[in-house]
C-alpha cells in the first residue's frame, strides 16, 4: 500500500514532536527534583512530585488538542491529515532513543484528535512501526551505555569505587562501612547453594543514576560472572528463572545476578539499607502494586527501551509493559499492554471469560487465560447494599492512581474506545457485558465497541486461594495469607486508605504470596471516615432488631464490626487476633487518622527485614 506524502503533515508533525521534547524534558526534570528532595528529607514533597509528575501528560496534551483544533480548522479530525501526519513523524522519530514512548505520546494527540475508537493504523503506529530503528537497535544489541567496574582487587575495593563514583549525586554517610556489609551480604548471597552460582565475580554493571520512590533510593545493577569455558551452559543458564535473573543471551555472554541496593537516608546521613540479589526480590521492588519510579538517568546513556532490556535481564519474567509503567512511562506501557492482548486473542481458540471469584456488584470482570490481565467494566445499576455512581467509582481509581500504593493496591490501567471481533468473546460473558452494561458495551456487525474499561494484574482472589489452601490441608499457606491480609489493611491505613469493604473477595494473592486489595468503589482516605464504637442499647431488646437503634452517617465505620463478616480460618483466628485484633477498635483507626492529619510518612520496604542491613 502506498505510504501517504508525509509533506502535509510535517508542520503538525514537528509541533507534536516539540510538545514530547517539553514533555519528556519536565518529565525528567520531576526525577531530578526527586533526588534533591531525597537530599534534603522532603517526604511529603516528594509525594507532591510524584502527583505532580502523573498530572503532567494531560496537562501537556490538553493545551496541545487546543491548539492543533486552532491552528487545522475543520481539518482537525480529517483521516488524511493525521496519515501525512503520521508519515512525518515516523521520519522524526526513527533516529530518536525515545522514539518509542513519543509515537505513544503522537497515538494520544491523533486517537483524542479524531475520536478514535478501536484503531486505526493509518493515522496511529501500531505493529512493527510502533517501535523505531533505534529503539530495535536497544533491544537487539543492548546499547545502553552502562557504569561498569570490573573486579581489581577485593570486592571491598570494587564496591567502595562504586559508592565513590556515586558521591557527587548522593554520598553515604559512611562509604567504607556500607561498602564492607554489601560485600560481605553478596559473598553470602552468592554461597548460598540456592543460588547456584559459584562463578567469580568479573565485573559490576550500574545503571547510571538512582531510581526515587517515596522514602528511598535504588541503585540498579546486576553482577557479571566469569563466563569459564564458553562451551558450557552457565550457571545462570542451569538455574530456575524464577530464583535468579538470566542474561537473554546467557550462551553468547557471562552469566549475570541481579544486584539492587536500596537506600535510605535517614538522621545520620544516606546508607545502604539492604543488598537485593534474587530475581523474585528484584521484582517485587518493580512491582504493579507500587507507585511509579522517578528514574534520574543520564539521558545520554540510551533511551527508556534500552533501560527496560537491562531491566529484563534482573526480571525475565516480568512484561516489559509493566517495566516501562514501573518507569513512569504508564501510557506506553498501556499502549503495549494493549498490542500483547490483540496477539493472545489472535491466536487459535483464545477466548474472553469471566475471572474467577465472586461476581462483584459494581464491576463485570473479564480475563483472556493466556494472559495474566483482568480487565473491569463498571455496571449501569448497582445493587443493594452498594450506594455508590459510576462517577463515584471513577473517582475512586483516579484516587488510587495518584495516591501512594505502599505494595497493597494494585495498578488500573484505564482504557477508552476498545473495539474487538464478537467471536473472541465467550457468548455468556459478552450477554451479560451487553445486559448489565449496556451503556458502556455494545455489538454492532460482529463487532464489541467498549468505551471504558479499566486493567489489572490478574490474581488469585484471597477467598478462593484460602478454599484452595484448606483443600489441600495447607494450613501454613491459609496462615500466611490471613495474616498479610492483616498486614495489608495495616499498610493501607498507614498510607492513609481505608479500603471500606474488608471482604476477603476483595482481595488478591499474588504469585509471591503478597496481599493485594484491588475493589475500589468503596476506599476512601482514613481522614473522610468517622470511627466509632457502638452505642450501648437503650432497652434490652434494641440489639435484636435488624436496623441500629441509633442514627449512621454517611461516612460512619464501626471496627467492631468488622469480624462478622470476615471469615477467619478457626486455627488461624487466635493468632490472627494476637497480631491484628486492634484492627477491630475505633482507637486504632483514629490513631491513624490523626497520624495522618499530622502528615506522618510511614516506611514501606518492598523487601523483607531480614535482608536489610544492620544500622550500627
Amino acid at each position: 500500500m502506498r505510504q501517504p506524502d508525509s509533506e502535509p503533515g510535517r508542520p503538525i508533525a514537528e509541533r507534536i514532536l516539540a510538545a514530547w521534547d517539553d514533555y519528556h524534558d519536565l518529565f525528567r526534570d520531576f526525577a531530578r527534583r526527586a533526588r534533591y528532595l531525597f537530599g534534603k528529607r522532603a517526604w511529603k514533597d516528594i509525594q507532591e512530585n510524584a502527583r505532580r509528575r502523573l498530572l503532567l501528560y494531560t496537562a501537556v496534551i490538553d493545551p496541545l488538542l487546543e491548539e492543533l483544533a486552532d491552528r487545522m480548522g475543520e481539518a482537525s479530525a480529517e483521516p488524511e491529515v493525521w496519515a501525512a501526519a503520521r508519515a512525518a513523524f515516523r521520519e522524526l522519530t526513527e533516529d530518536r532513543d525515545d522514539g518509542e514512548v513519543a509515537r505513544t505520546f503522537f497515538n494520544s494527540v491523533s486517537r483524542r484528535a479524531q475520536g478514535t475508537v478501536g484503531i486505526r493504523p493509518r493515522t496511529e503506529f501500531v505493529g512493527d512501526e510502533a517501535i523505531p530503528k533505534a529503539a530495535r537497535v536497544a533491544a537487539v544489541e543492548r546499547s545502553l551505555r552502562t557504569l561498569h567496574y570490573p573486579v581489581a582487587g577485593s570486592i571491598e575495593a570494587l564496591f567502595n569505587a562504586v559508592f565513590e563514583a556515586l558521591a557527587e549525586a548522593l554520598p553515604l554517610a559512611d562509604r567504607e562501612r556500607d561498602a564492607r556489609r554489601v560485600a560481605e551480604a553478596v559473598r553470602a548471597a552468592l554461597s548460598d547453594p540456592a543460588a547456584g552460582c559459584a562463578s567469580p565475580i568479573e565485573a559490576l554493571e550500574f545503571l547510571p543514576g538512582l531510581f526515587f520512590r517515596n522514602k528511598a533510593a535504588y541503585l540498579v545493577g546486576r553482577i557479571v560472572h566469569d563466563a569459564g569455558d564458553p562451551t558450557a551452559d552457565p550457571p545462570s543458564a542451569r538455574r530456575r528463572e524464577s530464583d535468579r535473573g538470566t542474561h537473554p543471551r546467557a550462551r553468547l555472554s557471562a552469566p549475570i545476578t541481579p544486584l539492587v541496593l536500596p537506600l535510605r537516608h535517614d538522621e545520620d546521613g544516606v546508607r545502604v539499607d539492604a543488598v537485593l540479589t534474587r530475581t523474585t526480590e528484584v521484582s517485587v521492588v518493580f512491582g504493579f502494586s507500587r507507585s511509579y519510579f522517578k528514574a534520574d538517568l543520564d539521558p545520554d546513556a540510551g533511551g527508556p527501551r534500552a533501560v527496560v532490556e537491562f531491566l529484563r535481564t534482573l526480571m525475565p519474567r516480568r512484561r516489559e509493559d509493566e517495566l516501562f509503567t514501573a518507569l513512569g512511562y504508564n501510557r506506553h506501557g498501556k499502549t503495549l499492554l494493549y498490542r500483547s492482548l490483540r496477539e493472545h486473542l489472535s491466536r487459535p481458540g483464545a477466548k474472553i471469560e469471566r475471572a474467577e471469584g465472586v461476581p462483584g456488584l459494581v464491576m463485570l470482570v473479564f480475563t483472556l487465560p493466556s494472559l495474566d490481565v483482568v480487565f473491569k467494566i463498571t455496571r449501569d445499576r448497582f445493587a443493594p447494599p452498594k450506594r455508590t455512581s459510576r462517577e463515584r467509582v471513577r473517582d475512586r481509581y483516579r484516587l488510587v492512581f495518584l495516591h501512594d500504593r505502599v505494595g497493597r493496591l494494585a495498578d488500573a490501567q484505564q482504557f477508552e474506545g476498545l473495539e474487538f471481533p464478537a467471536e473472541v468473546f465467550d457468548r455468556d460473558v459478552l450477554d451479560e457485558l451487553l445486559s448489565q452494561a449496556g451503556a458502556t458495551v455494545r455489538e454492532s456487525e460482529g463487532c464489541v465497541t467498549i468505551d471504558h474499561a479499566y486493567s489489572e494484574r490478574r490474581l488469585v482472589p484471597l477467598d478462593v486461594h484460602l478454599f484452595r489452601a484448606e483443600a489441600a490441608g495447607d494450613r501454613e499457606a491459609e496462615r500466611a495469607a490471613m495474616l498479610d491480609y492483616g498486614q495489608a489493611i495495616r499498610d493501607l491505613a498507614s498510607a492513609s486508605i481505608f479500603p471500606g469493604d474488608l471482604l476477603l473477595k476483595n482481595f488478591g494473592v499474588t504469585r509471591h504470596g503478597r496481599v493485594i486489595f484491588y475493589d475500589y468503589d468503596e476506599l476512601s482516605l482514613i481522614t473522610e471516615c468517622n470511627f466509632r464504637e457502638f452505642p450501648a442499647p437503650i432497652h434490652d431488646e434494641d440489639e435484636l432488631r435488624p436496623e441500629p437503634w441509633f442514627f449512621v452517617g454517611e461516612h460512619d465505620v464501626f471496627p467492631e464490626e468488622f469480624p462478622k463478616f470476615i471469615r477467619i480460618p478457626a486455627d488461624v483466628r487466635e493468632e490472627f487476633l494476637a497480631r491484628h485484633g486492634e484492627l477491630f477498635t475505633a482507637d486504632w483507626w483514629r490513631e491513624m487518622q490523626r497520624r495522618a492529619r499530622e502528615g506522618v510518612i510511614a516506611d514501606f520496604h518492598p523487601y523483607p527485614e531480614s535482608l536489610r542491613l544492620p544500622r550500627s
